[in-house]
């Protein structure tokens, strides 16, 4: 989380997108963001729908409705950012007093758990959940498909997908804003 008491020049250019990003996030945003998953999650639920493959549209479905709601959050795609296993995942950035807060919303991450006698896809090394092992992060996107995550948890989770340790650290959180103020602007 960034604390945007900072003054250096780079950190007044963060405040200022953070600020322009978040002039309609709503007061109780976290709160909205958590009741928001919970709906995605419990939608696959009474339907019967698997995780597996359904990256795509539970992620496009969050990512508007909470851009519906005022919160400010990125739609990535790992294909798009990496050239490999395609997944899709949505960072949201709140503004709280302390500063930003990111949430990484996977409400199919489960998909990665290995199953009895499943063979490890062609495009992984290991399943993406052992690589998530001892992290904060597997137990928030198993159990409540979400987590808050600072910088090492993102590259961790990226990492876990694309598993190519050259390609770490070509987008980082601070990417992400920048990418969520220029799909703001295309709105406009």
């Amino acid at each position: 989380m960034k604390n945007l008491e900072k003054t250096s020049s780079s950190e007044n250019l963060d405040l200022f997108y953070y600020r322009l990003l978040h002039l309609n996030q709503p007061k109780d945003s976290m709160h909205i963001l958590q009741e928001q998953v919970e709906r995605m999650r419990e939608y696959m639920h009474i339907n019967h729908i698997e995780t597996t493959g359904m990256c795509k549209a539970m992620s496009n479905l969050v990512y508007n409705n909470l851009n519906d709601m005022g919160i400010s959050c990125s739609l990535l795609n790992t294909y798009d950012l990496f050239n490999c296993y395609e997944h899709e995942f949505v960072v949201a950035n709140l503004m709280v007093e302390s500063g930003i807060e990111y949430i990484l919303i996977d409400i199919t991450y489960s998909q990665f758990l290995p199953k009895e006698k499943e063979k490890l896809s062609e495009y992984f090394k290991f399943f993406p959940t052992e690589l998530l092992k001892g992290n904060h992060m597997l137990n928030d996107l198993l159990e409540k498909g979400y987590s808050l995550i600072d910088e090492e948890d993102f590259q961790l989770y990226l990492y876990s997908i694309h598993q190519n340790k050259e390609q770490m650290h070509q987008i980082c959180l601070q990417d992400i804003l920048y990418k969520t103020y220029s799909q703001h602007n295309k709105k406009s």
